[in-house]
């Protein structure tokens, strides 16, 4: 008697959401930054630019607090550093600098509020509080926390932490809100659907790469824009103030490329200053590929 051989069925594909905001929001700040982030020491540095790395620790996050199972709590509990750490390969030293740049200097964030307004806002990224053990809180009660006062990046990085809690921006949260069909409601932008792979892939892209995936993901997979407005929504003015347009366009050719051999570009062109971009379903999930 033969036997059915019933086909292997492909892996399903984990999907998760990002706010339209948040992409357009780290297109705009995300800049190579050419000072350590020890500088973060002061928390106070507004010129300090947001560091690839960290913003993709901040997807990452966002990610996670969507996947929380405690569903009552508006804050996602961390208490093993090193899971994190793991995801970005690095050390939980570095882990812990990178969410000091998410939750210690404000940003610009857009959004649109309830009257469809476009409104642009300086809001920290995320609200990440460190919590310590008692016998930590000890030792340093004694002193006055004198030291909390002058060389808190010490601290963070030198005491054991027994868990942190991350919790995103108002706006960031609002853009999960289920919206009526044909309504409006809440604020935000709403979100964007991005499989898991893509927060891995990106972090091997260069800055230009992923400002530029961030900045397509959070339009139409076929986009048009003009030079000028390109340069602008990528956060570029000062970068052509020192290099020259002619430069800066090669590197957004560059960062364009990158992402065709990652698979997100399908078809990119530039002509009489008019940047044409068209990106495949791969990593965003748009709905215009639903309807196809």
């Amino acid at each position: 008697m033969s036997q059915k051989i019933r086909p292997i069925a492909p892996p399903v594909e984990r999907l998760h959401k990002q706010p339209r905001s948040q992409l357009k929001t780290y297109a705009s700040e995300v800049g190579r930054e050419t000072r350590h982030l020890t500088e973060l020491s002061t928390l106070q540095a507004k010129d300090i630019k947001l560091n690839k790395n960290p913003a993709i620790l901040g997807s990452f996050l966002y990610r996670l607090w969507q996947e929380r199972t405690d569903k009552t709590k508006d804050t996602l509990e961390i208490d093993n550093l090193s899971d994190l750490s793991s995801f970005m390969g690095n050390s939980n030293y570095e882990t812990k600098l990178y969410l000091l740049a998410l939750g210690s200097i404000p940003r610009q964030l857009i959004y649109s509020n309830e009257d469809r307004e476009l409104c642009v806002t300086t809001a920290l990224l995320f609200e990440i509080t460190f919590i310590y053990s008692k016998e930590v809180e000890a030792k340093y009660k004694d002193r006055g926390f004198q030291q909390l006062g002058s060389e808190r990046l010490s601290f963070i990085k030198d005491e054991p932490i027994s868990k942190i809690t991350v919790k995103p921006n108002k706006y960031w949260i609002k853009a999960l809100e289920k919206q009526p069909k044909g309504k409006y409601h809440g604020l935000g932008l709403g979100t964007v659907l991005l499989t898991n792979d893509s927060l891995r892939e990106l972090k091997d892209r260069s800055p230009m790469a992923y400002k530029l995936f961030n900045y397509t993901a959070s339009n139409r997979p076929e986009h048009k824009i003009r030079e000028a407005g390109l340069i602008k929504a990528l956060g570029l003015e000062d970068q052509v103030k020192k290099q020259g347009k002619l430069r800066v366009r090669k590197t957004i050719a560059l960062g364009l490329e990158e992402l065709v051999i990652m698979g997100h570009i399908s078809e990119h062109s530039y002509e009489d200053g008019l940047y044409t971009f068209t990106f495949s379903d791969k990593f965003v999930k748009h709905p215009d590929f639903l309807k196809k």
